[in-house]
């Protein structure tokens, strides 16, 4: 510490009561398994050899294949297929086949699912509003039902 420089203080950010904040699973024994890369779920490192290309693909399905595999794997599973076990990810491939093309791109733009309203977690209408609505146009959507309807 140089002279006249006050110590840092202990935390920089107030302990503050927050009893609805839930549990983070980034404890120290799930950051060593990530480490390590044996933590139980793999997205926290990508898969060796799986590189998106530099430029997104231009023919619909290619285009389909690539947002889900880029986007909707997060959430979805590698395979689209959910997470399995107690996750209660829905697998995409089943739950696309609720949705008509109009609902699909509702779905993406608003997070309304099909039979209207949010979706069960919340965590689907939320991506949706804060991610999806801003950033797919109209195109990568139409080519991402086309991808999920061919599965």
């Amino acid at each position: 510490m140089a002279c006249g420089q006050a110590p840092p203080p202990e935390s920089a950010v107030p302990a503050v009561a927050n009893p609805g904040l839930a549990t983070s699973l980034l404890t120290p024994a799930t950051l060593e398994q990530i480490e390590q890369g044996t933590f139980p779920y793999d997205d926290d490192r990508p898969d060796p050899g799986n590189r998106p290309p530099p430029v997104p693909p231009a023919e619909p399905l290619a285009l389909g294949r690539h947002i889900a595999l880029t986007s909707c794997s997060e959430c979805h599973g590698h395979t689209l297929e959910g997470w399995g076990g107690d996750d209660p990810t829905p697998s995409l491939v089943l739950v696309n086949k609720a949705y008509t093309p109009e609902k699909f791109a509702r779905l993406l733009r608003t997070g309304e699912v099909a039979a209207g309203g949010d979706s069960t977690s919340g965590l689907m209408t939320g991506v949706a509003d804060s991610r999806f609505a801003h950033t797919l146009t109209d195109g990568e959507i139409e080519a991402l039902k086309l991808y999920l309807d061919s599965r």
